[in-house]
């Protein structure tokens, strides 16, 4: 090559490595750093079970593992009907809704507890939800299942009341009357 012809290339080859220079430091800068870094999970058992009306403590723990504090956690459940593959709304479900973090210092775990009232029986799956306002990104603990079996009423509707109730006070009616009726003939 002469002289001429390999000036051009030098250029491009210098303006490309660059670009590249320019494009790896970019995405590594100061955006990723900040980028934080939370663990959750949960305590519980990896299975929960109970009956339908029952009340069960669902246990997590979250996690700051970056080098940065992190402000205004916001973190919550989710309930998943596994059977009918539909969300729960748990308004009946749990009173409290999310639990508030301020503040996450770097490496420090704080506990956090639901209140779960199993409200209707079948199989259903949890997880603990953290979203931060300093990233798009949502963070999640792994999997819990629970199974919540029917309640068992001897009772339905209140009819053994009158299955039982109304034949016994007929019964008792009638020897009243009969006693009434003895009691009478004999005088």
């Amino acid at each position: 090559m002469n002289n001429k012809t390999a000036r051009p290339w030098f250029i491009l080859r210098f303006i490309l490595i660059m670009l590249l220079l320019t494009a790896a430091v970019l995405p590594f800068g100061k955006a990723q750093q900040n980028k934080p870094s939370i663990i959750l999970k949960i305590d519980s058992s990896k299975s929960i079970s109970g009956t339908m009306g029952d009340y069960a403590t669902v246990k997590g723990v979250i996690q700051n593992t970056g080098t940065e504090t992190i402000k205004g956690i916001n973190t919550y459940i989710s309930i998943v009907d596994v059977v009918n593959k539909v969300p729960i709304d748990l308004e009946d479900w749990s009173a409290q809704k999310s639990i508030y973090l301020d503040i996450l210092k770097p490496s420090e775990s704080i506990p956090l507890d639901w209140r779960v009232h199993f409200i209707t029986p079948g199989k259903y799956s949890l997880s603990i939800i953290a979203i931060t306002p300093d990233t798009d990104q949502a963070f999640t603990s792994p999997i819990t299942h629970f199974d919540i079996q029917p309640k068992v009423v001897l009772n339905p509707n209140n009819s053994l009341f009158v299955a039982i109730g109304m034949p016994l006070a007929i019964l008792i009616l009638l020897l009243s009357i009969r006693y009434l009726h003895n009691s009478r003939r004999k005088r």
